[in-house]
């Protein structure tokens, strides 16, 4: 999620930020292989149309291999293979090594740029979550399944249209690994929160204060769907400053939600 990168609130320019447009299923069965990920829709303003096919096997990118987790392996951690995308600018190649009907290809794919109507959302991370607020700039670039996308959008704008004045939607866009406190979370990605240690969610600001001003030893997250991910508080809170450096994220808030922090 690239608007995550540090370089978008240093510079603002929105043309700054390379995109891939995958939606992959991760293959983890307990212990990391290089076994790749597979490929679950692919974007029609993506570089990688008609290059890129659903059920392929993405294997490596740049010569770097993918891990089943959707990990790969640099300086001596593993971290979320879209990092390799993050750091790229628009229409620079990415080499993406795949796996098709089993013959292993190669693609040189040209990353495009994020749309230039594109507005710096409001997030907030805790514990490598990623919050954000319901919008239809997220549906784009939560790169949701297109055979899903219209029933998505149907059930959450009809939430929508039920809430009152200054209520949000608040949805989990990316879950940012690090093993010691969010392990096999990554499979809540896109889903909404409805509650915060019991108390029910009204918006992002709402949620950042349920979060930040718990006394509990664990904190409960009740998501959409009926899921739910408990983390340790004081795990996840040192967590975050670690997560943030790793992927040069320089705030756990949007601009719009620091405040005098």
């Amino acid at each position: 999620m690239h608007f995550l990168s540090s370089s978008f609130e240093e510079s603002d320019q929105h043309s700054g930020f390379g995109w891939l447009g995958l939606t992959c299923k991760y293959m983890f069965k307990g212990s990391v292989s290089d076994s790749g990920i597979s490929v679950e829709s692919i974007s029609s303003l993506s570089g990688a149309h008609k290059i890129i096919e659903t059920s392929d096997i993405l294997l490596a990118i740049d010569n770097i291999p993918i891990g089943d987790d959707g990990t790969v392996l640099l300086r001596n951690e593993r971290v979320d293979f879209r990092h390799l995308v993050s750091v790229k600018k628009p229409y620079e190649n990415i080499l993406i090594k795949l796996l098709r009907e089993g013959e292993v290809r190669e693609c040189n794919v040209t990353l495009k740029p994020v749309q230039k109507h594109y507005i710096p959302p409001s997030y907030y991370i805790f514990g490598g979550f990623v919050f954000v607020p319901f919008t239809h700039a997220y549906i784009d670039d939560a790169e949701i399944h297109e055979d899903c996308t219209d029933h998505f959008l149907y059930k959450t704008e009809s939430m929508v249209k039920e809430l009152d004045t200054g209520e949000q939607l608040v949805m989990i866009s990316v879950v940012y690994d690090n093993h010691d406190v969010n392990q096999d979370f990554r499979r809540l990605e896109a889903l909404m929160v409805h509650k915060v240690n019991g108390v029910e969610v009204k918006n992002l600001k709402h949620l950042i204060e349920l979060v930040e001003g718990s006394c509990t030893e664990h904190l409960r997250l009740d998501l959409q769907d009926g899921e739910v991910a408990v983390l340790h508080y004081e795990s996840a809170k040192e967590a975050t400053v670690g997560i943030l450096k790793r992927y040069n994220i320089f705030f756990s808030k949007s601009e719009n939600l620091r405040g005098s922090d």
